[in-house]
């Protein structure tokens, strides 16, 4: 179908507006513009009734699954698209924030034979979440060559989470005993006397985090046909990257009536992560009238993993064990780095190789009868090193120091006994497959 030349191009554009009880409302638009060969998309998505996603390329709305509690959000993006013939080029980026509240109270009992005990719990979680997402894929097919393409594909994302949970047991029904008081009374700073008399315990576990993610990912395939033999050849490799960044503060109580103790933490953490991945893969083969093909490849791997979690326990700190006098979220400037909890912060990387060679073969025997031939040889290097990082302030100062050691057990410079272990896991091998299958 050819069009008149005025028919080869326009806009399209698509919205709704809602708006309900409890000021919940929700509003979305999406607007192209085409021609013969380029499309323009844009659309633009605001509600609080937990509807996420975009706009496809015909300009129809999509929604991601919802969360629970009340979500509100932004989001919008933009895209475009050549498409001629057998080749196509797509660049978009695409924007989110949301914020979400919840407010979950539960209640449970425990049925015992020395006696039954009741369970409530309030938690109350605000969360917020930006991120932007850019991606790019480029598909060029002619006769003898082909080329499939994501250029540079990445996304960055942090997330804000605040949370509170307080949690009670009790050793008897708190309803039962107290029906014209409130149960979430137990929360309140006046309390309840008769609920606080049945109480055995009581938790506070309150979280402030922050969360910084980085991807970045490229991936290619081509193929084309060798001049002179008219043979297939094929390059492909992935290229991946990720980091994330966690801070993470803590206040955690527990107050335990049976055993008349309290356990307080306020702990702070920050783990830091990332990941590198290299792959890549070459080969050549030939057919002969369908009945009989010969290849040969190389196959090339790299892969990295460092996580290097470090954790504090400010509570060891004179003073830091009140939480009204240190609020969530607050650090004792480069003082903390003494609070170190050494046993749970520890640096680690493994570091992957991998190197196969490969030589394969098909015969069609008969109708559905073929008959293949794998021979391959694979040489596999893992490195593992595992280190303690130690910190420590002198003089107003910052010093910081790392310590690797291999298989034994050393004196670092912290002060402390530490294990850490670098070593080498080396493999090669040679396998040969034989076996004939039936396709369906």
């Amino acid at each position: 179908v050819r069009l008149k030349k005025e028919y080869q191009k326009g806009w399209i554009v698509n919205g709704d507006v809602a708006y309900g009880t409890k000021d919940r409302f929700s509003s979305r638009v999406a607007a192209i513009y085409y021609t013969n060969v380029w499309k323009f998309l844009s659309y633009f998505n605001a509600n609080n009734v937990n509807r996420g996603g975009g706009a496809s390329d015909d300009g129809e709305f999509y929604d991601d699954e919802g969360t629970r509690g009340v979500t509100y959000t932004r989001a919008g993006g933009a895209r475009a698209r050549y498409d001629k013939d057998r080749s196509n080029v797509t660049v978009g980026v695409h924007g989110n924030h949301t914020t979400s509240f919840n407010n979950t109270a539960t209640s449970s009992v425990t049925y015992l034979n020395s006696g039954d005990n009741y369970a409530r719990s309030r938690t109350i979680a605000r969360n917020s979440t930006s991120s932007i997402d850019w991606y790019d894929a480029v598909r060029i097919g002619k006769k003898n060559f082909w080329l499939g393409s994501t250029p540079l594909n990445g996304s960055y994302t942090r997330t804000r989470g605040v949370n509170s949970t307080n949690s009670v047991t009790f050793n008897g029904d708190p309803m039962d005993s107290y029906r014209l008081a409130s149960l979430d009374s137990i929360f309140s700073p006046e309390g309840s006397d008769r609920l606080e008399r049945m109480r055995l315990n009581a938790v506070l576990n309150a979280t402030q985090s922050l969360t910084r993610a980085t991807r970045l990912s490229s991936n290619s395939e081509l193929w084309l046909k060798d001049p002179l033999f008219g043979n297939s050849i094929r390059v492909d490799y992935m290229l991946g990257y990720n980091d994330n960044q966690v801070e993470n503060f803590q206040h955690y109580s527990l107050d335990n009536r049976q055993t008349n103790s309290l356990d307080i933490q306020n702990v702070y953490a920050l783990t830091s992560s990332n990941s590198l991945e290299f792959n890549t893969t070459v080969a050549y083969s030939s057919d002969w009238k369908q009945k009989l093909s010969a290849g040969v490849s190389y196959q090339y791997s790299y892969e990295r993993n460092k996580n290097n979690p470090d954790r504090y326990r400010l509570d060891s700190l004179p003073g830091w064990d009140n939480f009204d006098a240190h609020p969530l979220g607050t650090l004792p400037s480069t003082s903390y780095l003494e609070a170190k909890d050494r046993q749970n912060s520890y640096h680690r990387t493994i570091t992957t190789l991998s190197h196969r060679p490969m030589l394969t073969g098909r015969l069609k025997l008969y109708k559905d009868w073929t008959v293949s031939i794998y021979c391959y040889s694979n040489t596999c290097c893992r490195k593992h090193t595992y280190s303690c990082k130690c910190d420590t302030v002198k003089a107003a100062a910052l010093i910081s120091y790392e310590d690797t050691y291999t298989d034994q057990y050393k004196r670092n410079s912290c002060g402390l006994h530490t294990y850490s272990k670098t070593g080498n896991n080396c493999c090669s091998g040679t396998s040969f497959r034989l076996f004939s299958n039936l396709l369906n």
